[in-house]
């Protein structure tokens, strides 16, 4: 996100943040979704959703 558009939403009271910020992530779970979400957009074969869970 752009510097001057953050300023923006939390001069009007948004919150910004990372998504394992939201979610409550450890470190492991933020580092395995954030690697798996690279296979994905890599188009690994390997990489399906029922790795994820």
């Amino acid at each position: 996100m752009k510097k001057e558009k953050q300023i923006r939403l939390e001069a009007v009271g948004w919150k910004v943040g990372s998504v394992a910020e939201f979610l409550a992530l450890s470190p492991e779970e933020a580092e395995y979704i954030e690697s798996r979400a690279n296979d994905r957009r890599k188009g690994d074969k390997n990489a399906t959703d029922d790795d994820l869970f």
